[in-house]
């Protein structure tokens, strides 16, 4: 699942088997209207959470999930709601390639699945090697924090600074905060 900047869900995907017992996967995305004045933005946005929801498609169908692969969903395989280790390794990798192949800068919005995931499944952020992920310390934290204040919207207080988010700049919006573009 990918949440919006506001908190809100942006997308889901859900896996089920079809009358023929042949596993598949359904992507659904949410229209948004944050980004209606800005098309570049809205594009963005968009083929983030596309790429994101493709993501736990592609593993929701080729991945192991026995207890011996993924023991009680642990953070080391798929999570507690997918957002466990295997794929928040993937979606590093898929960002720097769209960054670093295509010059699409797109955001999966790693950060705030890894602090949904730690928040859900009621574990520490000191259990995570953020670096081996591409993540920093503090902005876990911040999107942790607010999802143990707030479970519904972590960015209730700061919605009015969010929906400006402007993937045009070096800068990206985070609750609240200018902060430098993370590479």
């Amino acid at each position: 699942m990918t949440r919006s900047e506001s908190g809100d869900k942006s997308g889901y995907t859900e896996c089920k088997r079809d009358s023929e017992g042949i596993q598949k996967a359904y992507v659904t995305i949410f229209e948004d209207f944050k980004f209606a004045k800005n098309p570049r933005a809205r594009l963005r946005h968009y083929l983030g959470v596309l790429v994101h929801e493709m993501l736990h498609a592609v593993l929701c169908l080729y991945c192991c999930r026995c207890d011996n692969c993924n023991p009680e969903q642990s953070l080391d395989g798929d999570g507690e709601t997918g957002h466990g280790l295997l794929w928040l390794k993937a979606a590093k990798n898929i960002e720097f390639f769209l960054d670093s192949t295509l010059y699409l800068e797109l955001s999966l919005s790693r950060a705030m699945s890894l602090a949904y995931e730690l928040w859900e499944s009621k574990q520490e952020l000191k259990s995570v090697h953020l670096d081996q992920i591409g993540l920093l310390k503090d902005k876990v934290e911040d999107l942790l924090q607010y999802y143990q204040g707030h479970r519904r919207n972590p960015y209730s207080e700061y919605e009015s600074d969010c929906r400006y988010l402007d993937y045009d700049t070096d800068y990206e919006y985070e609750i609240g905060k200018k902060r430098k573009r993370l590479s």
